[in-house]
């Protein structure tokens, strides 16, 4: 017991220094004592998901609840492997492998969490696990496989709705530094899966459209629908933080709005929300963004002169 908990220690303090590889390496020699601790299966067998249940086996004896302590930093060790390997992750080729375990550790700490009846592990899981399918429906995104990526993410934006929703049920009072980051971050992640479900309408839309194809225009209606309630969640969230990261993808919103205008018919709306995107590529020194930015509008003029000819 005192092993796992000692390795939690180093393992927190080596995240809160970014030294992720180091707490991946600590992470799973901690797993690896508490999962073959003594009296782990007996406080498995014993808990069923309730406050009433975890009580019980407490006040059985110090070697029980010592049991339960066991669980609850095995739980935070799965959580805090998955999170280093989302950080560590730099290789776009490697991206999939990566979030694929970073996933099954965080179902792992939500399942334990889920035993001991502990609400605040059961939200940052439900969080994490919004945050890592998200990275894998993107890299599946780029892997040209759409559909799969589109149920990814739809699980993705169900997790984090359910962690914002649970969290802010929380009275104030209760609430940990760690749910209110939850509270803080999570619909800035929401508005971030909104507009990569709706960057993949997007793509197969510009692309049928390329092809000659007809343009669905309900379908197009949903995906700006959705690309208009990612805008509006990251210019509030832009309003607290003007971090680059939710300047870049409120530059990929405008872009995405502006592909929809274009495809829509609507040029000089198109123009305005391509240029605004631009824009703030251009502020984040995102050159490849401003590139895209460009090439959409060269597009634009190609349709706009074609529409008065």
């Amino acid at each position: 017991m005192e092993v796992v908990r000692d390795c939690l220690n180093k393992v927190e303090e080596a995240f809160a220094k970014g030294e992720f590889k180091d707490v991946m390496k600590l992470a799973t020699e901690g797993l690896e004592a508490a999962m073959s601790a003594e009296g782990r299966k007996e406080a498995i067998d014993a808990l069923d998901g309730t406050r009433e249940a975890a009580m019980a086996y407490i006040n059985k004896g110090v070697q029980q609840e010592g049991h339960l302590d066991t669980l609850l930093n095995e739980a935070h060790l799965f959580l805090l492997r998955s999170q280093s390997q989302l950080n560590s992750t730099k290789d776009e080729e490697d991206v999939a492998v990566a979030v694929e375990g970073a996933i099954e550790d965080v179902k792992q700490a939500s399942s334990l969490f889920a035993y001991l009846a502990d609400d605040e592990g059961a939200i940052q899981s439900s969080y994490w696990l919004g945050i890592a399918q998200t990275h894998y429906g993107r890299a599946l995104h780029r892997a040209k496989r759409s559909e799969d990526a589109s149920d990814v993410l739809q699980s993705a934006l169900e997790a984090l709705q359910e962690s914002f929703s649970a969290a802010r049920s929380l009275k104030e009072g209760d609430r940990s530094d760690r749910i209110n980051a939850v509270i803080r971050c999570a619909e800035g992640e929401v508005a971030f899966v909104l507009l990569s479900l709706a960057q993949i309408g997007v793509d197969e839309h510009l692309r049928a459209f390329m092809q000659g194809e007809a343009v669905d225009f309900d379908e197009l209606d949903t995906v700006e629908d959705d690309l208009n309630t990612a805008r509006d969640l990251l210019e509030s969230e832009l309003k607290r933080s003007s971090e680059n990261e939710t300047q870049s993808r409120l530059a990929s919103c405008f872009c995405s709005l502006g592909t929809v205008k274009m495809l829509l018919g609507d040029t000089d709306e198109s123009m305005k929300m391509l240029t605004e995107g631009k824009r703030l590529f251009s502020l984040v020194g995102d050159a490849n963004g401003e590139k895209r930015a460009e090439g959409l509008m060269k597009n634009v003029e190609v349709i706009k002169k074609t529409l008065e000819s």
